[in-house]
C-alpha cells in the first residue's frame, strides 16, 4: 500500500514510553477517521473501535484490545 509507505517514511519524535503504537498505524487510522467525519481524539478512538476488525484485516493492524 503507497499509503502505508509514505506514512512509514515519516520520522517518529516520540519518546521510548510513548511508542506502544506504531507510528503509521496510528496516522492511517487517524487519516481514515478524519476522512469518515472524525473531528476530535474521542471520535478518532470511536471509529477505530467501531471498525476495529476491517482495520484488522486491511491494514494488517495488529493491536491488542
Amino acid at each position: 500500500m503507497l499509503t502505508f509507505a509514505i506514512l512509514s517514511s515519516i520520522p517518529d519524535h516520540r519518546r521510548g514510553q510513548g511508542r506502544l503504537f506504531d507510528l503509521p498505524h496510528v496516522l492511517l487510522c487517524s487519516i481514515l477517521a478524519v476522512l469518515a467525519g472524525a473531528d476530535s481524539y474521542r471520535s478518532v478512538y470511536r471509529f477505530i473501535d467501531v471498525r476495529w476488525d476491517w482495520l484488522r484485516q486491511h491494514t494488517g493492524l495488529n493491536w491488542r484490545r
